[in-house]
């Protein structure tokens, strides 16, 4: 009887010493898991407040004009009314700058540009108000996917990874022309 006693394995034993461990283990398993997702989230937010985000320069003007266009639209009930939220957070990250300090190479409002294609297509664009958009005559809404996209972009950048801004062949604020 003794035999069977030695050579028994012990399932009350191991179970009051294994499943505690091995409850521990998954435990710790789960926090690590969870820790990483939350130190990755925190992360996130510290940049977010930090402004490690690109932030967009803006002309004064163009902002507060901007914000009434958005007013405008949103009353209106137009369909754009995705594209001026998407319009007013970028509006909302915004680097307010006098007229005077805009950089002479930066599209902002009622700049005539050159669009260039890595094909070496070439496009002659303006950015302009909604009202005054017409895709025939080269003005492009700054209430459109490319209008944003191009807004506060310096000569050079790339909006994509085949169009990129060229040379800016015409800029309000660097001839002191305030009133557009």
């Amino acid at each position: 009887m003794t035999e069977k006693i030695l050579h028994q394995p012990y399932p009350a034993l191991s179970r009051f010493i294994l499943l505690p461990v091995l409850y521990r283990i998954r435990r710790a398993l789960l926090l690590l898991r969870h820790w990483q997702a939350r130190k990755a989230r925190v992360k996130r937010f510290i940049y977010r407040v930090l402004g490690q985000r690109k932030r967009l320069p803006i002309a004064e003007s163009d902002y507060f004009r901007l914000l009434k266009v958005i007013r405008q639209e949103h009353a209106r009930g137009g369909v754009h009314r995705k594209l001026c939220a998407r319009l007013r957070y970028l509006l909302s990250r915004a680097d307010h700058l006098p007229l005077r300090l805009v950089p002479e190479d930066m599209v902002t409002m009622n700049t005539r540009f050159e669009l260039l294609r890595r094909s070496g297509t070439r496009f002659v664009l303006t950015l302009v108000y909604p009202r005054e958009a017409d895709k025939a005559k080269g003005n492009i809404s700054v209430i459109s996917h490319l209008g944003m996209s191009l807004f506060g972009r310096r000569s050079g950048e790339y909006i994509s990874k085949s169009l990129r801004v060229g040379a800016i062949l015409y800029q309000p604020e660097s001839r002191d022309e305030f009133h557009l």
